[in-house]
């Protein structure tokens, strides 16, 4: 999961980056596009934090109770 985040988070934020900075040098249009740009990312972090939070809450975790907390304890 951690992986998949991680290449998901990479593209997410520099494509529109250097997307930005591509289309101000084109257009020469110094800051604009760049910022763009920046915003665009830092909203597609946010969406890739959300939808990876959502994915870990998915996947079960086995509940300990007390009494067999103790009976492992008791087995080591």
């Amino acid at each position: 999961m951690a992986l998949d985040m991680s290449w998901r988070l990479a593209v997410v934020v520099l494509v529109p980056i250097i997307g930005g900075f591509k289309l101000d040098e084109h257009f020469k249009t110094s800051p604009l596009w760049i910022i763009v740009g920046f915003l665009l990312a830092m909203a597609g972090f946010a969406l890739v934090i959300w939808q990876t939070f959502e994915a870990a809450n998915k996947i079960p975790v086995p509940k300990v109770s007390y009494k067999n907390k103790i009976e492992d304890e008791d087995d080591d």
